[in-house]
């Protein structure tokens, strides 16, 4: 259901054309943008592969507002929300990402390419 069909339920048909108008508009905007991205692209595969990138892009934008969302409730740093199944499921990918190691070691200041200063020691000696 659109706001079109919302607006026309409730008998504001002033409102409904409007809002049809404006969808008309943006359509053919739409349309014009993805017209030209094929027609600027070195071929089709690039166009697809760079809308592919822009809906990941999106897609991780709305991830992170939703985070943003639920860090700023008080409920949840609180832990109430801490206990859903969503946010299980993150913190058990979290502890599984081998990528966590790394991020680990830069929060306590040592770059993983780089020798730990206990490493050094137990060298020289």
């Amino acid at each position: 259901m659109t706001y079109v069909d919302y607006l026309a339920a409730r008998g504001r048909e002033r409102d409904a054309s409007l809002f049809s108008t404006i969808l008309v508009d943006e359509r053919r905007h739409a349309d014009y943008t993805r017209a030209l991205l094929f027609e600027l692209a070195a071929s089709e595969a690039e166009a697809r592969r760079a809308l592919r990138r822009v809906k990941r892009w999106e897609a991780w934008r709305g991830w992170l507002r939703a985070g943003r969302f639920l860090a700023s409730r008080r409920d949840f740093r609180r832990g109430r929300e801490a206990k859903t199944p969503l946010y299980r499921a993150y913190c058990k990918f979290w502890r599984q990402s081998p990528r966590r190691k790394g991020q680990a070691r830069r929060r306590e200041g040592l770059h993983p390419g780089l020798l730990d200063l206990n490493q050094a020691l137990n060298l020289k000696s």
